[in-house]
């Protein structure tokens, strides 16, 4: 409140973020138009959130495997998904119920395929899915056992109602870009009581 009185006194415009208010604007990162942009993005924030220091490289492998999946997953979500419900935005929980259910996955993919234009553009994630997410995939079961910790910090995330209602908007968020070129300043609250231990 503090910060938000200075900024008010210097005529700063100020984006507050309210996870206990159903109306606040989201920060939902699909909102980036670059598909391997929110990609990356994604894949950064959930492995600082459950990378160990000293990995042997076992664990550095399957973090790599899980990352690769994560990140293939975004890239089909933000093209396909607005594609297949009247131009919605895919969201973190979208991803989590790919996740937990390869079939979407396939069934996205499939959809992709339609598309020459698409499947030509995305050849090598196609392939990718089909050897990974496909239900005669050859490495479908090391897929989902490698893409648990990713899973498992989503499903964290994300069963708290007001973290939830920020991260998986699909119509009021955040423009980033807009937000740092207009020199914007953007406040969070983090109650802790409220929004879990971490």
């Amino acid at each position: 409140s503090r910060i938000l009185e200075v900024a008010n006194n210097f005529n700063i415009p100020v984006n507050l973020i309210d996870p206990n208010n159903p109306n606040s604007i989201g920060l939902n990162p699909f909102t980036f138009e670059d598909p391997v942009k929110i990609a990356i993005i994604i894949s950064s924030v959930l492995k600082e959130m459950y990378s160990k220091s000293g990995m042997d490289l076992e664990e550095a492998f399957k973090q790599n495997v899980s990352l690769q999946a994560v990140e293939n997953i975004c890239i089909l979500l933000k093209e396909m998904y607005p594609r297949l419900n009247d131009g919605d935005l895919p969201s973190l929980e979208d991803m989590l119920n790919m996740f937990n259910d390869f079939s979407l996955v396939e069934d996205m993919c499939n959809q992709l395929m339609l598309d020459e234009e698409l499947a030509q553009k995305y050849k090598i994630q196609i392939g990718y899915f089909k050897k990974h997410f496909f239900k005669d995939g050859i490495n479908k079961t090391e897929t989902e056992k490698y893409i648990a910790p990713a899973a498992s910090q989503l499903d964290v995330l994300l069963r708290i109602p007001g973290v939830k209602n920020i991260l998986c908007n699909r119509t009021n968020n955040l423009d980033y870009d807009k937000v740092l070129a207009n020199g914007e300043i953007t406040l969070i609250c983090t109650r802790r009581g409220d929004l879990g231990a971490s």
